[in-house]
């Protein structure tokens, strides 16, 4: 029984719990001394390092029982939601595409074509200085996948940490092109300022195609 329950909310679990994950591996821990997350503490994503606890835990009905009390105790709220409404899931990468506004390519006017051939080849991303705001928004329409979140807010802090981690998603061949193309259209509306436009409002610059 709790192994079925356990595997009906383990992605919520993986995505929705990171704020807590050490928390959970402390109670986790204070449960049953003999249960070894040795290997998991060295994860440095924590969706990752959920994700492996949650199969270490679907092993056996002690493991689920364990992990599930845990998250009853450090997430309450996330557990009655669960328990209440049901699971939501493993969270679905969307493709919205999007493109500059009329009023966009009217500020960019002669260097459109610059700005265009920037963000396919990405060349654009040697000079950005805001990365937070973009993220926000790729966040917002869930172009980005939570162990990508985690990564880009939590694992890579600095601005040129964070460009290191966008280069790797637009290498990475499980990220679809047009979720690819929307990250670098977004990223490169709101560093205008490295094609000499400058704007207090980024978002006006971008409409869903």
């Amino acid at each position: 029984m709790a192994v079925e329950q356990l595997r009906s909310w383990q992605h919520d679990i993986a995505e929705r719990c990171t704020h807590l994950t050490e928390s959970i591996f402390d109670r986790y821990m204070d449960e049953d001394e003999a249960l070894d997350t040795t290997d998991m503490m060295e994860i440095q994503n924590h969706v990752h390092r959920l994700r492996a606890l949650v199969e270490y835990s679907l092993q056996d009905q002690v493991r689920a029982k364990v992990l599930l009390s845990a998250v009853r105790d450090t997430h309450p709220y996330l557990y009655k939601d669960l328990s209440d409404l049901g699971p939501r899931g493993k969270t679905e990468r969307k493709l919205t595409q999007f493109k500059l506004t009329h009023a966009a390519e009217r500020a960019l006017g002669s260097t459109l074509p610059t700005f265009h051939r920037a963000v396919r080849d990405g060349s654009f991303l040697d000079n950005i200085t805001r990365v937070d705001a973009a993220v926000d928004i790729m966040v917002q329409e869930e172009l980005i996948l939570p162990d990508e979140q985690y990564m880009l807010y939590h694992i890579n802090k600095t601005t040129a940490g964070k460009v290191r981690a966008i280069r790797c998603l637009f290498r990475c061949p499980t990220v679809p092109d047009e979720a690819k193309a929307s990250i670098a259209l977004i990223l490169a509306v709101y560093n205008l300022h490295t094609f000499g436009i400058f704007t207090n409002d980024p978002d006006g610059l971008l409409e869903t195609v």
